[in-house]
């Protein structure tokens, strides 16, 4: 998958050297009449079965490359669709 977004400096409460990447809204314009409808729904679902397949995810970014480690959390994504979609 393809995010488009932006990298943000760090927020006060985080460690020295983060930065955060900043893709709000799985890149619909905040006026588009789709988002939050069925093709952002479905993105969603993408997303997150992305995170939930087990598998290491790569991160590449200009000429950096970042590798982080498999969600390893029992049932978080239940848990998360019931607090957050």
């Amino acid at each position: 998958m393809t995010f488009k977004g932006e990298i943000e400096a760090r927020h006060e409460d985080d460690p020295a050297g983060a930065t955060h990447f900043a893709q709000y809204d799985l890149g619909y314009r905040r006026q588009d009449p789709n988002l939050y409808g069925a093709r952002w729904k479905r993105l969603e679902a993408r997303f997150l079965d992305l995170l939930d397949s087990g598998q290491p995810l790569t991160i590449s970014a200009e000429s950096g490359r970042y590798e982080l480690p498999a969600v390893n959390v029992p049932d978080w994504k239940k848990r998360f669709k019931e607090k957050c979609v």
